[in-house]
């Protein structure tokens, strides 16, 4: 009886493995849509399910999309050229999707005008490219779409792109500026990591009408000087279930050695979790004046920052805010939080009017 029911029991243990396993096997095959990595709701145009087999016709392959009226394309064979150029029609039907380019050793790679989705990894890793056009119409950039392209050191176009996924155009060492459409763009939304490790980097101006998320310049270890103008992400449950308001500038410019200078705008309310974490060369930075929150490791191991001024309108302060910062004095309005928090935490402190 007693080995009956070990058997029983092995056999349940087993059971609830191989269901754990399959439940794991539908997240990796789900896309990140489902997973709360992008938007919900949106009013641009995202990949789309392609509606026939995947059909081959020289260096392209190729499949139908949006009730078969357009085209997603694929250049899997390219030719021995300096300059790929994704084309705008084929077989007759507009290509709306760019869903992979393999670059082979070329330099350029333009994508032309009409096309309005890039796809997941669709550019990733290609060792000769310096150079990326976008067209005018491109709304969608898919995560790690052109992350790795260790020569890459030039993104221009791309004045209606609209979402930008996660890590898209991570890793990009020689790359000295910030792509185009974030300054000629407008009402784009950026998700996580979008520009991390673009170790050449050395100023960046973010726009007010910039939606970014988290992590957006961590490791940019070259970069010195910072503007953020806007407050991010406007949260909107309805659109991002995933995106909450405490996630919005996290580890922002976190591990970013180099950096001396940021200036925040008025309208950024919270300085979320690491946002300056290991910034140890930062040595000048302004609180909002409508800030109210500074939290988890924001400013940990800031070790040149020698002053901080703190508005009346700062309400809550974790107790790790400025962990390292040995050198930091905290300068705070009488009888408000920060000079509640400092006297409690022993952190130097001088009164201002």
């Amino acid at each position: 009886m007693r080995l009956k029911k070990g058997i029983i029991n092995i056999a349940l243990i087993l059971a609830v493995i191989a269901w754990g396993l399959s439940v794991n096997q539908e997240k990796v095959q789900a896309s990140d849509a489902d997973l709360g990595f992008e938007p919900y709701v949106t009013d641009y145009a995202t990949p789309a399910k392609q509606e026939t087999e995947w059909k081959t016709d020289g260096i392209y392959e190729y499949a139908l999309i949006r009730n078969k009226t357009a085209i997603k394309l694929m250049i899997v064979k390219p030719q021995h050229t300096k300059k790929i150029i994704v084309p705008s029609q084929f077989h007759g039907l507009p290509v709306k999707e760019l869903a992979f380019v393999d670059a082979g050793k070329a330099e350029t790679l333009v994508i032309s005008d009409g096309i309005e989705v890039i796809d997941h990894q669709a550019a990733k890793a290609n060792p000769y490219l310096k150079k990326i056009h976008l067209g005018r119409d491109v709304q969608y950039i898919g995560p790690w779409a052109f992350a790795y392209n260790k020569r890459l050191q030039k993104v221009t176009g791309g004045e209606n792109v609209r979402f930008v996924g996660r890590c898209a155009f991570d890793g990009l060492t020689k790359m000295k500026n910030l792509p185009e459409f974030v300054y000629n763009g407008k009402n784009c939304k950026y998700y996580r990591a979008i520009f991390r490790n673009m170790k050449s980097l050395k100023k960046v101006v973010l726009p007010k009408d910039a939606d970014y998320t988290l992590t957006m310049f961590k490791k940019c270890v070259d970069l010195k000087y910072a503007e953020v103008k806007g407050a991010g992400f406007r949260i909107n449950k309805r659109i991002w279930h995933a995106m909450l308001p405490e996630y919005i500038n996290n580890e922002m410019f976190s591990d970013c050695r180099s950096l001396k200078t940021v200036k925040l705008y008025n309208g950024i309310t919270k300085l979320n979790y690491g946002m300056f974490s290991g910034c140890v060369k930062l040595q000048k930075v302004n609180i909002p004046k409508k800030c109210t929150y500074i939290g988890i490791n924001t400013f940990r191991n800031c070790k040149s920052l020698r002053k901080l001024t703190i508005p009346k309108s700062v309400k809550k302060i974790d107790k790790t805010a400025f962990r390292g910062c040995k050198k930091l004095t905290l300068y705070v309005k009488k009888g408000s939080y920060a000079h509640k928090y400092a006297k409690k935490y022993h952190i130097k402190y001088k009164l201002v009017k």
